[in-house]
């Protein structure tokens, strides 16, 4: 059976991949912080809903703050990008947009997955982890900057249409869904309370569930209504 076919096939149940991008910590006042972004990206047939996240920062006259996570849906077809932004999973589909430009920028422009990622890289280690999915690389950087990257690899994804790298994937014949940077620290920057020698940077993509996929589904459904009424 063609990958194509495995892909349509599981298409008839909407698939909910995870995409989680952990940035370098930062560094205030003796303190390291990160900023993470998760985002989720919904399949079913050949339609796709992005769910992405936005802050809301409330400020308090005493300078204190609260910073809320929520998330807006854009729901498209998969080939041409052109859908609807939603506040809510449930508001009305009112006006159709092109969706390029929110896929870019918020959503890593959906895992096209074009870019050449071992630029700069050189093969050092294979390990793999036995009676599981997962095959990890260490690659080794000729430069100032980085020390090192892993690479793993999860074939239990291989149907998904996000990629961080296509060509590794093709290479692999699998899914590249982790990937950790290994950022030496500038020591002149660090303050003494400091320990570790890197920041590690992180992205992965896996497999998650929603607890009201019904809400989900209906949003497809009603998607998938409007365009067939607009296109008799």
């Amino acid at each position: 059976m063609s990958c194509t076919t495995d892909r349509n096939n599981s298409r008839n149940h909407i698939r909910r991949v995870k995409v989680s991008i952990i940035n370098p910590e930062e560094i205030y006042n003796g303190k390291t912080y990160s900023l993470d972004i998760d985002i989720y990206i919904n399949y079913y047939k050949e339609y796709v809903v992005y769910e992405l996240p936005y802050h809301t920062l409330n400020w308090f006259s005493d300078g204190s703050h609260t910073d809320s996570l929520g998330y807006e849906f854009f729901i498209c077809e998969e080939s041409t990008r052109k859908g609807y932004l939603l506040k809510n999973i449930g508001d009305s589909l009112l006006k159709k947009i092109p969706g390029d430009s929110i896929i870019y920028s918020r959503a890593y422009d959906g895992g096209k997955g074009d870019k050449d990622m071992l630029a700069g890289f050189k093969i050092n280690s294979l390990i793999k982890i036995a009676d599981t999915p997962f095959v990890t690389y260490r690659y080794v950087f000729d430069h100032h900057f980085y020390d090192s990257a892993y690479f793993q690899y999860d074939i239990s994804l291989k149907d998904v249409t996000f990629s961080f790298s296509r060509k590794l994937d093709s290479v692999q014949d699998s899914k590249l869904s982790k990937i950790m940077l290994f950022i030496k620290h500038d020591k002149e920057l660090v303050p003494p309370g400091i320990k570790e020698d890197f920041f590690i940077a992180r992205f992965e993509m896996k497999d998650a569930t929603r607890a009201d996929e019904s809400a989900l589904r209906n949003l497809f459904e009603r998607f998938i209504k409007k365009e067939n009424e607009n296109n008799r």
